[in-house]
C-alpha cells in the first residue's frame, strides 16, 4: 500500500489464496512463486521473502518451501504475468540460482532478481 502498487492488501491476499487453492505454486527446491492478477494491483510487482524454517507448501517435489517470489499484476496484466513466471521458471531449475536465493543477503538477492527480470 505504501508504495502504491496495490490499493487493498486484504483483497490481494485473497487473490493469492484463491490461486493457491487451485494448485500449489511450490515449484520445487524450496521455492514457491505465488502470483495473482487483481483489480487492486496498480502496477506489476515482485516481492521476495525468505524464512529460516521451511514450511509445507504442497510443492511439486514434496519439499518444504523457505523462499517465496510473489508476483502481482493488474487484472489486465496476463502477458506480464506469463512472461515473468516463464522467466523465473527458467531460472528456478538451476541450483546456483536457488542457492543464491537461499543464502544471499538482501542486496545480493535484489540484484539477482533485478538481473533475472530485466534480461
Amino acid at each position: 500500500l505504501q508504495n502504491g502498487f496495490i490499493t487493498d492488501s486484504h483483497q490481494f491476499l485473497q487473490t493469492l489464496l484463491l490461486r493457491e487453492k487451485m494448485h500449489s505454486t511450490g515449484f520445487g527446491s524450496g521455492v514457491a512463486v505465488p502470483h495473482g492478477k487483481s483489480a487492486c494491483v496498480k502496477q506489476p510487482f515482485v516481492l521476495f521473502a525468505r524464512k529460516a524454517q521451511a514450511i509445507d507448501w504442497k510443492a511439486s517435489d514434496g519439499e518444504d518451501v523457505n523462499c517465496w517470489i510473489c508476483l502481482g499484476v493488474p487484472q489486465s496484466g496476463e502477458e506480464d504475468q506469463v512472461k515473468i513466471i516463464g522467466t523465473l521458471c527458467r531460472k528456478i531449475i538451476h541450483k546456483e540460482f536457488i542457492h543464491q536465493l537461499q543464502q544471499g543477503d538482501t542486496d545480493q538477492v535484489l540484484a539477482l532478481l533485478n538481473q533475472t527480470l530485466s534480461s
